[in-house]
């Protein structure tokens, strides 16, 4: 983000802690703050090439505010966790089987976000059991071992005992966080059609860069191994167009919305394509 755009955001922040409300000036002026972090964006590709980075970042040095809000977050984590309460309780495994274990690894992954975040939730103090219980319930095998396993997970999410987690971890397995980022990404795809409802999946773009976040972590499961600092590039670039999606998606804003949507398919190519 640019000087310009920083000096602007914290112009605005300060008018409104001192009035303490938000006027229609100061409503505007919101406005064309994210028009013009949106226009930086455009002018810049939105990512760069990746022959052409040095791959010097890494995961842990954006702030999580900066891609996942923790209040969108949270609700998706528990979209997810009341998700699997449903199916668990349908008590057929032959049928929702696959789609629990898919969900336990995106619950792992959003609980490491959420407890890695700079900002407070109520996941943030139990996010390593959180993770264990629901890496327990991402082996399960039957109906019993799945019920076994979401008891442990329902007590975790209340606990505080996490010890220190790391973006160092991968929590997730790869084939069912991919299956997952497909998911979302078609139920962001089927409004994009219509252009009607934008602001209802918005979201799942956070579901989708808290997904790519974790994703740095399991460059162990690629077909490239040794590449890590590619994967995590490419997993980080992919994370940052969907929080732009997700700016423009809450507003329902039908004319950015697609150009972003369709950033973050050339985001998901250019990955397919250096690891396939």
């Amino acid at each position: 983000m640019s000087v310009n755009c920083v000096t602007v955001m914290n112009s605005i922040l300060r008018k409104v802690s001192v009035s303490g409300r938000i006027s229609v000036f100061w409503s505007v002026s919101v406005f064309l703050f994210l028009a013009l972090l949106l226009a930086e964006f455009s002018q810049s590709g939105g990512m760069q090439e990746v022959a052409a980075q040095d791959f010097t970042r890494s995961p842990g040095d954006s702030a999580p505010t900066a891609y996942a809000p923790v209040e969108v977050l949270a609700t998706q984590m528990k979209d997810v966790t009341d998700r699997i309460g449903t199916l668990i309780q349908e008590d057929n495994w032959t049928q929702n089987g696959p789609e629990i274990v898919r969900l336990a690894n995106v619950t792992a992954v959003f609980s490491q976000v959420l407890g890695l975040h700079d900002q407070y939730s109520e996941y943030k103090m139990g996010t390593t059991v959180i993770i264990e219980a629901s890496n327990r319930l991402a082996k399960a095998v039957d109906n019993a071992t799945a019920r076994s396993a979401w008891v442990e997970l329902v007590a975790a999410l209340e606990s505080e005992e996490s010890k220190n987690p790391s973006w160092d971890v991968a929590v997730g397995k790869l084939p069912e966080l991919m299956n997952s980022v497909a998911i979302y990404n078609g139920e962001i795809q089927s409004k994009m059609k219509r252009l009607r409802g934008l602001d209802s999946v918005a979201g799942r773009a956070i579901a989708l860069s808290a997904l790519f976040q974790g994703m740095t972590a399991n460059y162990a499961e690629t077909i490239y191994p040794e590449e890590v600092g590619k994967w995590q590039e490419l997993c980080m670039q992919s994370r940052d167009v969907a929080y732009y999606l997700f700016i423009t998606l809450e507003v329902a804003d039908r004319k950015n919305s697609p150009k972003n949507f369709e950033k973050l398919q050339k985001t998901c190519t250019a990955c397919h394509e250096e690891f396939r």
